[in-house]
């Protein structure tokens, strides 16, 4: 619903009455604490207030519901407060007082716990002078329930306002490209020319990248995908929790499955794209869609350059300083970054997986215009790499003489496994210098020389020692306070850190961090089996549509849950589950308690 500026000053009058007549009360007199501080923000002009050490939300997702409720039409507020808030409304309805427009005001809590690892979480939401009735909201939380289909914090607007779905459902008469402008606001460089240029050769491509598009995914993708051409497809990027989903479609023409490329662009079929990452898992896709392969379009740049880097190798922004470090080796030698999905996807049985080889370098090689260089120069070096643990190399490929091939083999045993590492380890092979790390490495390096050789420059003052000593505390507490306020940022973190460790784990670390999470993996397989005994229990609703199909989503969740928990490996792969696990049974508890009311369709 869209609230013109009459409608909410009439709407506004009807809330006055409201709160005069004691319609809407106010709640019980309480304690000054978190929600009387994020009170009086949320009614000063802030649209979201969050406790310094609330863990529930990302950095990313608290920039994003700024930027997308300040465009909205429709009031919403939100806090976010590590205290108690009670089982009733009670919060929500203060907080919905104070800020005296029609809207919708949410308060979520989470409460450290005695008996678990994970706070206790609850929510409160009242709404103020809206058409859209409670089952309107219930329907559209329950269609975020599953894999890939958005953040209900962020699909509110669009739910009031449909402010968002016209421009995504407009791409299938129009195509190219829709951007929500608080993506761009809240994360700059994500908008309409990051999508043209990734996707230039695709003009069959529709994408929509946005904070959240309301109602169910899968008819927002039906919308999207009308009248799509033979080979055209068209992809829905939105986000989560920290990071953006993918969810596409396809035409009959395109000859591979739709979850090999959800799974290109998004790492795996629980797609996480990370905001920095987002261009280069965008490439690809471009890569894996384009009408020329991967490995005549590298072959092609190879023929007038000596390194070809896949804009997909996550982080490394140093392809022009180790093309020129390249070009001063004694013998030419040619050098591709690829990535290994997309290999993988266009070569199918011919990508040969033995690790390290000559089959890919010399496949590569028939592709290179190597006009006048004799057979002897014609040297070429493939790493494979993996695009999601940090652009990890997974495999290489060398052709050439065999004293190049043992070589450049020797370089690769001692190279870090990563881009920059590799190149340096190559280089050396090849007898050429390599290029000084970030342009200030030699520099620090010289200093630190100097200031061991230098008369008396190793001598140090006792006032700073002094000053040290008196500034370490001072260093501690903000690095706790560090910890403390980015409790989030730091689980991000440490997640991605253990998902390279387990890319390049042998297999008997394998088995030893499957002994880790083998009772974590028992207590969520508890928490599932629960979960299938509440959900077996209840009868399947006869008198309301949106409740059949809000259970079905239910128990459709539940079944991949149980197929993630029968896939996991790690740790981390346990937590997850268990976190998806604690969503659900929240989205059950909604469920029970809005089936305890009458229907009312």
């Amino acid at each position: 619903m869209r609230v013109t500026g009459g409608r909410r000053a009439w709407l506004a009058g009807v809330l006055g009455v409201l709160l005069a007549c004691g319609l809407l009360t106010a709640p019980p007199a309480r304690a000054a604490g978190q929600l009387d501080e994020a009170i009086e923000a949320l009614s000063g002009g802030e649209t979201v207030w969050v406790a310094e050490d609330y863990a529930g939300v990302s950095p990313e997702l608290v920039g994003l519901l700024r930027a997308r409720y300040a465009r909205a039409d429709t009031t919403v507020r939100i806090a976010f407060v590590t205290e108690e808030i009670g089982e009733d409304a009670a919060a929500s309805q203060q907080l919905a007082t104070a800020v005296g427009e029609p809207g919708v005001y949410m308060v979520h809590s989470e409460v450290r716990s005695a008996l678990s690892d994970s706070p206790d979480r609850s929510e409160q939401t009242t709404t103020v002078g809206l058409s859209l009735d409670e089952w309107a909201l219930f329907d559209e939380e329950m269609d975020r329930v599953g894999i890939n289909e958005g953040n209900f914090l962020l699909t509110l607007p669009d739910l009031l306002d449909r402010d968002v779905t016209p421009g995504v459902r407009a791409l299938a008469e129009d195509g190219g490209y829709y951007v929500d402008p608080a993506v761009t606001e809240a994360f700059p460089g994500l908008d309409e020319e990051l999508l043209a240029s990734a996707f230039a050769e695709l003009p069959g491509l529709r994408v929509a990248l946005v904070s959240g598009v309301s109602g169910p995914t899968d008819a927002t993708m039906a919308a999207l995908a009308d009248g799509l051409a033979d080979d055209g497809a068209a992809l829905l990027l939105q986000f989560e929790d920290d990071d953006f989903s993918a969810v596409m479609a396809t035409g009959p023409g395109v000859p591979y499955a739709i979850s090999d490329l959800v799974s290109v662009v998004g790492g795996s079929a629980i797609t996480e794209i990370p905001v920095p990452e987002m261009p280069g898992r965008l490439a690809l896709l471009a890569s894996a869609l384009a009408e020329t392969d991967l490995l005549t379009a590298a072959g092609e740049r190879l023929g007038g350059q000596s390194l070809f880097v896949h804009p997909g190798v996550p982080g490394f922004d140093r392809e022009a300083e180790y093309e020129q470090a390249l070009s001063e080796a004694g013998r030419p030698v040619k050098v591709a970054f690829l990535p290994e999905n997309v290999l993988a996807l266009q070569l199918g049985d011919d990508l040969p997986w033995s690790g390290d080889d000559t089959e890919l370098a010399g496949l590569l090689a028939g592709h290179i215009d190597w006009g006048t260089a004799p057979e002897e120069d014609q040297r070429v070096v493939v790493y494979r790499f993996s695009p999601y643990h940090g652009g990890h190399i997974s495999g290489m490929s060398v052709a050439g003489d065999a004293d190049f091939v043992r070589s450049a083999g020797s370089a690769r045993a001692g190279g870090d496994d990563f881009a920059a590492g590799s190149l340096d380890a190559l280089l050396d092979a090849v007898g050429a210098p390599a290029p000084e790390a970030g342009g200030s490495g030699g520099g620090a390096g010289e200093d630190r020389a100097a200031g061991g050789s230098g008369g008396g420059s190793g001598w140090v003052s006792p006032w700073m020692l002094i000053a040290l000593f008196g500034l370490l505390p001072i260093g501690l507490l903000v690095r706790e306070t560090f910890f403390v306020l980015s409790p989030r940022r730091r689980r991000i973190r440490a997640a991605t850190a253990r998902a390279r460790k387990l890319a390049r784990m042998t297999p008997q670390q394998l088995a030893k961090e499957r002994e880790r999470a083998e009772l974590p993996a028992l207590a969520a397989r508890q928490d599932l089996e629960k979960l299938d005994e509440v959900l077996a229990g209840l009868p399947m609703p006869r008198t309301s549509p949106r409740r059949v199909r809000a259970l079905q989503r239910m128990r459709s969740e539940h079944e991949r849950l149980l197929q993630a928990h029968a896939d996991a490996v790690t740790w981390e792969d346990v937590r997850s589950i268990r976190e998806r696990a604690g969503r659900l049974t929240r989205a059950l508890e909604l469920w029970r308690r809005t089936e305890a009311r009458p229907a009312t369709d």
